[in-house]
């Protein structure tokens, strides 16, 4: 049994024959349950609605999950592999600003797209949980971008990058939760501006302390 997940393991014969086959149970009860989602919060979805709406049947689906919730941190770590796909590596983005700007507009079109997913999703805490892969993720980028550019320029970090990295990644997405879930009571173009301000004044601290 996978750890993190709940979800069950499958015995290394046969693997490469059952991959399709569970590649496509998956997709099933993964399109199911944003169905459903939609209809309703989702604590209240349950297996046999589950997989009714998907036509997986339910011993298909505990063969996969130990239950409902293990299904439920399945998908929320489904959901940061996908923002990891729309949101891209941005690598072709040299610049720190240039980097932050882009996963800024990417994490706004994410809320957009996945409201109610994102909505629980920052509101609960699972074994790896989404917002902690997106985090990670997008601290990355900026680590990597800041160290590059602070040797460019010939200096040396007097305090770990990952600071910079993972306390700005952070902030940004639990930013961007207030600035969804109250209203939007700044224009998006000026949260980026501000935040991606607020990286960059963060930065310029670095390269005074190098």
């Amino acid at each position: 049994m996978c750890p993190l997940s709940g979800t069950k393991d499958v015995p290394f014969e046969g693997m490469q024959h059952m991959d399709i086959r569970v590649s496509r149970t998956q997709k099933m009860l993964l399109d199911a349950f944003e169905e459903l989602a939609s209809e309703k919060n989702m604590e209240d979805i349950s297996v046999s609605e589950l997989c009714e709406r998907s036509t997986v049947r339910r011993n298909t689906f505990y063969r996969h999950f130990n239950d409902k919730y293990a299904f439920i941190t399945f998908y929320l770590q489904t959901l940061a592999e996908r923002f990891k796909v729309e949101a891209g590596s941005g690598y072709d983005l040299e610049e720190l600003s240039d980097y932050a700007s882009h996963m800024h507009k990417a994490l706004i079109r994410f809320f957009e797209s996945h409201q109610e997913s994102m909505k629980y999703a920052m509101g609960r805490t699972v074994p790896v949980s989404t917002v902690d892969m997106i985090v990670t993720h997008i601290s990355e980028g900026i680590i990597s971008r800041a160290e590059r550019g602070l040797n460019r320029d010939g200096h040396t970090p007097g305090k770990p990058v990952e600071l910079l990295g993972y306390f700005y990644s952070a902030g940004m997405l639990h930013t961007l939760r207030w600035w969804y879930f109250e209203g939007k009571p700044v224009a998006p173009e000026l949260l980026e501006q501000y935040c991606t301000d607020f990286l960059m004044r963060c930065y310029a601290g670095f390269e005074e302390q190098a």
